[in-house]
């Protein structure tokens, strides 16, 4: 079997195939330029925060042991009182319910015009210029719906949805805790108010989940405080009025209908009194569930966009031409110098 000249069949390609280089790599080169240049460019704002965790909502551990489990990547937070910790804080931004709480978001696309985020994605939305040319095929199509009904969406909102999921990210460090929440959008500006106002939704429901028990209890407490209050006072002024009525008499009947108001006042107020240390112990177990954030990077509006990435994505197109090319006529010229050895 005869050896293969490598030196040959590289000269040969070179040789044979400049022109054809020259011609598709222009044409790819121009082809990638203008579609890449085309695209609409992104921005990203990215924040941090470190949300409180508490021991009820997960173990404790000695601190080398503690150290060991998170150099290991394990979460000594495994739930308790909670069902919710921050390892499912990614499942939270990726729950069409949650998604859906977005939409209403006031953004500002310029200083002068506050508009939706539902609005901003459906109308303030940058095309390439292919997708203008059908913008009539759009208008015939466009989405009538206006309401939301979250068990229902239409295949807008659906792509509505999608479009929202994917310029939202939300990535949680099991070991130190901390929520790192990553925006994009066409707009430097909105990108970054994005970033304040659904980190800021984000602690809200934390908040309205840790404290639904508590407040619920606390509101219990409160009605059956009011209404042992009306009942003291209530109490207190039959009492009063029957002093008043019956201050001069001695007899018997006068004095045992006031021991009985006097006590029944007493036992109201007794009543009341225990519903108001409930309602102050309520109101402590309250704030005690509140969570608590440390913002460790707020947003920032960026002033380079993220992407498209131009300049890499011609390259690579190159690139990638080039090696296809090169196989190309690397099999054909080893197959033209082996029919010409034989």
């Amino acid at each position: 079997m005869k050896s293969l000249n490598f030196k040959y069949i590289i000269d040969a390609i070179v040789r044979k195939h400049k022109k054809q280089y020259v011609i598709v790599l222009a044409v790819v080169f121009v082809v990638s330029a203008v579609y890449i240049f085309s695209l609409p460019r992104y921005y990203k704002t990215q924040v941090q925060i470190l949300p409180e965790l508490s021991s009820e909502s997960g173990i404790s551990l000695p601190g080398n042991l503690s150290s060991l489990a998170s150099l290991a990547g394990i979460s000594t937070n495994l739930g308790g009182e909670d069902a919710i910790n921050p390892d499912i804080y990614p499942d939270i931004f990726n729950s069409t319910t949650f998604i859906l709480s977005l939409l209403d978001i006031q953004v500002k696309p310029d200083p002068h015009t506050t508009v939706s985020y539902y609005d901003y994605l459906t109308k303030g939305q940058k095309e390439p210029w292919w997708g203008k040319l059908f913008a009539f095929a759009k208008e015939d199509k466009k989405d009538t719906v206006t309401v939301i009904n979250p068990n229902y969406l239409t295949k807008e909102q659906t792509a509505i949805v999608k479009a929202v999921k994917g310029n939202l990210k939300c990535a949680i460090n099991k070991r130190t805790g901390m929520i790192t929440l990553t925006t994009q959008a066409q707009d430097a500006a909105v990108s970054a108010q994005l970033a304040d106002s659904i980190m800021a939704e984000l602690q809200a429901y934390i908040i309205r989940y840790r404290t639904t028990k508590a407040r619920g209890d606390l509101n219990y407490v409160t009605k059956l405080c009011e209404e042992a209050k009306a009942e003291y006072l209530a109490a207190q002024k039959a009492y009063a009025e029957y002093a008043d009525a019956n201050q001069e008499l001695v007899l018997n009947t006068y004095r045992i209908t006031s021991e009985r108001l006097e006590n029944e006042m007493q036992l109201a107020y007794n009543t009341y009194s225990q519903f108001a240390q409930q309602k102050q112990l309520a109101q402590a177990k309250l704030q005690e569930r509140m969570p608590a954030f440390t913002v460790i990077q707020d947003s920032v509006v960026p002033i380079r966009p993220a992407g498209p990435k131009r300049t890499m994505f011609v390259f690579f197109a190159l690139f990638f031409t080039t090696v296809v090319l090169t196989c190309y006529f690397a099999y054909a010229e080893i197959k033209l110098y082996f029919q010409q050895q034989e």
